[in-house]
């Protein structure tokens, strides 16, 4: 049991050490060297709440009798808020991860995968990082999946700085060792729990600024710094987006890639900021009901619509491809009673989006339903269950 505990923690920390990198990465200002040329776009960029930055990517290591595999199909990492001096940047999206050591085999699963970022507004520089996990453990021996939730939140002694602003080309800066504290809850079936508190150190390394070029992303092309980090990666960071657009391995020991694929980074091109939806404010769980949005693009290009049904400003629907100024209609079925704020927003071609439109507020009051063959099942044999009996009669359901 020991040992599948720990194979769940090292496999959290793992991937939130990718996705702090797919996320944002970082900096605090030291001086320049004299032969250093600055440009102005390289000073720290400035987010707004809604703001975000849609990433593809994959993770792979093996070691140590340890394999890590991390597929992000497409994560969103969106401003959530942008008071008090720093930024919450949440994160979610379709993230398959595996976690497999082989002595005992011990196989950790997991497919639902988001958190939250906070970041120094002044810098850049990673605060924290809470991350929660649902999934699966299959243990050598035992007949059976064990289904678990992990739940950490990664406090950094220091702001740990990956990008040094202002950033120039031919700059080289420290990214010094910091003290991590980590608390992990893990819990099994739903009730059983374990917490750990644990401390880590993260090592020093240097980073460089090598050049600034042309890289394409998808159908993008981006003016962009290239940095290279000691641990064997490359970083392009694009001041038109405020934001990392590609990561890519420069050392065979580290399979690491990670690219953009979209973002509503603010730019002339642009999709404009969707109408407000109209539809229903009120429902009931269980039942479908339309919504209707449109939004205009000024290349005329056609876009996509994303659906946020539940407030949170993280996709959770995508249409296909409409004609730009057209109304879209898109259907939603509630499951849990509640009070709702959906957005939407828009992508187009090139994989650029608008911001999130105005929220519309749904209630959706609970769907009392009554299985009617069991309470005529009931009724007919009265004395097989006298405490349930009492319970629905006092619930007004006999």
């Amino acid at each position: 049991m020991k040992k599948k505990l720990i194979g769940i923690m090292v496999c959290t920390l793992l991937i939130s050490t990718v996705l702090t990198a797919a996320g944002k990465v970082n900096v605090e200002q030291m001086s320049n060297g004299p032969d250093v040329t600055l440009f102005d776009d390289g000073d720290v960029p400035v987010w707004e709440v809604g703001y975000s930055w849609t990433y593809a990517g994959e993770l792979n290591i093996e070691e140590d009798e340890k394999t890590l595999n991390v597929l992000l199909n497409e994560t969103c990492f969106c401003v959530v808020d942008d008071s008090g001096g720093s930024y919450k940047v949440a994160f979610a999206g379709d993230i398959n991860l595996e976690y497999v050591i082989d002595d005992p085999l011990i196989e950790v699963s997991a497919d639902d995968v988001s958190g939250m970022l906070h970041l120094s507004q002044s810098n850049l520089g990673i605060e924290e990082i809470d991350l929660s996990m649902s999934g699966s453990v299959k243990v050598e021996g035992i007949p059976y999946t064990v289904p678990g939730d992990v739940d950490i939140t990664i406090t950094y002694q220091e702001t740990r700085n990956l990008i040094e602003f202002p950033i120039s080309v031919g700059k080289t800066w420290t990214i010094p060792s910091t003290t991590t504290s980590v608390d992990i809850i893990i819990t099994i079936f739903g009730f059983i729990k374990k917490t750990f508190n644990l401390e880590d150190t993260s090592e020093e390394q240097t980073a460089e600024c090598m050049s600034r070029e042309e890289v394409t992303v998808g159908t993008h092309t981006y003016d962009a710094f290239n940095i290279s980090y000691e641990d064997g990666s490359w970083t392009y960071y694009a001041p038109s987006v405020g934001n990392i657009v590609k990561v890519l391995p420069f050392d065979e020991t580290v399979d690491f890639s990670l690219e953009m694929i979209a973002t509503s980074y603010p730019g002339p091109d642009n999709p404009l900021k969707p109408e407000t939806p109209a539809g229903p404010t009120s429902g009931t769980i269980g039942h479908s009901y339309e919504y209707l949005t449109k939004a205009v693009d000024p290349n005329d290009d056609q876009i996509m619509y994303i659906w946020d049904w539940n407030g949170d400003m993280i996709p959770d629907e995508w249409t296909g491809f409409y004609d730009s100024d057209i109304n879209i209609t898109t259907s939603h079925t509630w499951t849990k009673q509640g009070s709702y704020e959906i957005r939407a927003k828009a992508r187009d071609t090139d994989g650029l989006e608008s911001v999130w439109s105005d929220p519309l507020p749904v209630t959706m009051p609970r769907n009392r339903v009554v299985n009617r063959p069991f309470l005529k099942f009931l009724q007919n044999h009265p004395h097989m269950f006298p405490i349930l009996q009492r319970l629905l009669q006092r619930l007004g359901l006999q």
